[in-house]
């Protein structure tokens, strides 16, 4: 299973500060160049999916 979408950037350190932003919240995020992908486990749970979309809106929300 792979989520992917794009974010709207002209920053061109997009992808290193992303990357580096996610480790900190636990995430296991590396987007190539704009593009941000999810490939969860086919395990997880409900919760874990909603923990996962919402660090990752907060870490959007905190790169803006």
């Amino acid at each position: 299973m792979i989520w992917a979408f794009d974010v709207e950037t002209d920053d061109p350190s997009f992808s290193r500060r992303f990357h580096a932003a996610a480790l900190e919240r636990e995430l296991l995020l590396r987007p190539l160049g704009r593009t941000v992908y999810f490939m969860p486990p086919y395990v997880i749970a409900a919760g874990e999916i909603e923990l996962l979309v919402d660090r990752t809106a907060a870490l959007l929300d905190a790169l803006a």
